[in-house]
């Protein structure tokens, strides 16, 4: 159906439109070194004192595999994206 690049770019779109239809303000940052995509959010669309909250780990090459870890307080906003997942594999 799709290659590992493009359902990468289809989850991490996902992740970031579900997190802006709730509300989050969203920050991504890639980093080549070590493959990883992060997205951070916080609630109420500003960036709490302390740092953000809320975040999500993208592994690169993982395809379907990618989303690798997340804040559980993102659980079930993140459940779209989950299932999305499932498809893709």
């Amino acid at each position: 159906m799709f290659d590992a690049e493009t359902i990468e770019y289809i989850l991490v779109g996902k992740a970031i439109s579900t997190l802006l239809d709730e509300g989050f303000k969203v920050h991504v940052e890639y980093r080549e070194a070590d493959g990883f995509t992060w997205v951070y959010a916080s609630e109420g669309g500003t960036m709490p004192k302390g740092g953000y909250t809320h975040w999500i780990k993208f592994m690169t090459g993982n395809g379907a595999d990618a989303l690798s870890d997340y804040t559980t307080n993102l659980e079930a906003i993140l459940k779209p994206v989950n299932d999305l997942a499932e498809k893709l594999q």
